[in-house]
């Protein structure tokens, strides 16, 4: 069986990001934020993906560009397309191309250190997690595309029937609080995430982030950008990042939160996946900035969700 450190999947995706009077079209995706910033780092990632027909040879000269290992299939049609609009740091959603994509099927006939399962649109088939599961030392999610739907070219939330199901089988979790609003019980859910005595990460956008590790709280606070041109790709980078820190190289994972959030202040400062950079600009931003997790109770993470909400006009 052949070994890989990282595998990262999900589908493909074309963003149209615009930014107030600035558009920019460019291939997105987990896999494309996260496969990149893996390679930017200094290690070796295989990408697992579909793209429509039409896109392929372009992606393929993408990955080429990076020198990324990959098997990538074609279905018929477009490529599924979002169209990302960004006013007053909040994010409206139009997708496309969506209603005849594949099911990406996790029955791989390889294994290695670590699984990073990155869905867009609910494309992930999980009948064979628990195969999987044996194949890989660490199995890690990003939920954001288990609770979404797509009806008349808009992204609706919806509940994951099934995550409690497959939870036990994941190591590491992530979300960003704004894929979990008005779909779960965010306080009920946290309690439910720690009896599985994993790692979960959720963002708070330019607030920070929440890193729970069983049973024990902690702050993440976020780095400072240059600039913020386009969000687009924040919490994908956030993830693999801290991936290769944790599992990859087994630093602690506090320090490796701290490295994810400081690698995703530099993405958002250029459109799409152009501001990735790799280890040394993040250590070198890490040590200018200087900053620490703080370890929290389960009432302060609640308030800074409350907070961050309240911000954002959620609540």
């Amino acid at each position: 069986m052949e070994i890989y450190n990282y595998v990262i999947t999900g589908l493909v995706t074309k963003d149209l990001i615009i930014v107030d009077s600035f558009t920019k079209e460019c291939f997105g995706g987990s896999v494309t934020y996260g496969s990149i910033q893996i390679k930017e780092l200094g290690a070796e990632p295989f990408l697992v993906s579909y793209i429509g027909e039409k896109d392929y040879l372009d992606y393929v000269s993408l990955l080429d560009q990076y020198k990324i290992k990959y098997f990538l299939a074609k279905y018929e049609g477009n490529t599924l397309t979002f169209k990302n609009i960004y006013k007053n740091n909040i994010r409206t959603q139009n997708v496309y191309n969506y209603k005849f994509l594949p099911k990406i099927s996790l029955e791989f006939p390889f294994g290695g250190k670590c699984l990073h399962l990155g869905p867009i649109l609910n494309e992930l088939d999980f009948s064979k997690i628990a195969e999987i599961r044996r194949k890989f030392n660490f199995i890690a999610i990003d939920l954001q595309g288990m609770y979404r739907k797509a009806f008349k070219n808009k992204i609706n939330k919806q509940n994951w029937a099934k995550f409690k199901d497959f939870s036990k089988y994941f190591d590491i979790i992530k979300s960003s609080i704004e894929e979990l609003y008005n779909v779960v019980n965010i306080e009920r859910f946290l309690y439910e995430i720690m009896e599985l005595k994993c790692i979960f990460i959720l963002t708070l956008g330019e607030k920070g982030s929440l890193l729970m590790i069983k049973d024990e709280l902690y702050f993440i606070p976020s780095f400072k950008p240059n600039r913020v041109v386009d969000p687009t790709g924040a919490g994908d980078v956030y993830l693999a990042t801290f991936l290769y820190f944790n599992c990859l190289l087994n630093y602690e994972a506090t320090e490796s939160a701290l490295y994810a959030s400081c690698a995703s202040s530099f993405v958002v400062e250029e459109f799409g996946y152009y501001g990735i950079v790799g280890e040394n600009d993040i250590l070198n931003r890490f040590r200018e900035q200087n900053l620490s997790t703080k370890m929290i109770d389960f009432n302060k993470a609640k308030e800074l969700i409350n907070d961050y909400l309240i911000q954002k006009g959620s609540i």
